[in-house]
């Protein structure tokens, strides 16, 4: 299982992913080390588990295993669910996975909301 860790550093945001909880500590650590001490880094964010996608055999069944998981619980964007894939190794074109999510959403499986301006996708439940 994946964990994420988002934060501001320095005026930025970092964000870092390792497999446990205890490589994202050791990754702060040496952060803060390589920063000279600095105490700077906050979080921004609580960690997200990525769903793990292993059984998902193709577009439509991945972005339904995705978009129930607790990570989907959510509305995602696009991006995000693109990002997601090939965090699991899944490589979709955005064309595929936009037809998939415009036949989701058709067909009344996923809803369609609006995030910042671009559309987001939640599983009906």
């Amino acid at each position: 299982m994946e964990c994420s860790w988002k934060g501001i550093y320095k005026g930025g945001e970092i964000q870092i992913r390792a497999s446990t909880l205890e490589e994202i500590d050791e990754q702060i650590s040496a952060i803060l080390k390589h920063g000279e001490g600095s105490t700077s880094l906050k979080p921004v964010a609580n960690q997200v588990q990525i769903p793990q996608l292993e059984g998902a055999t193709g577009c439509s069944e991945a972005v339904r295993v995705a978009l129930g998981s607790e990570w989907g619980r959510t509305p995602r964007t696009m991006a995000e669910l693109q990002q997601m894939f090939e965090l699991s190794a899944l490589f979709f074109s955005a064309g595929t996975l936009s037809g998939v999510l415009n036949h989701l959403t058709k067909s009344g499986q996923v809803r369609r909301l609006e995030k910042e301006g671009r559309w987001a996708y939640v599983l009906v439940r």
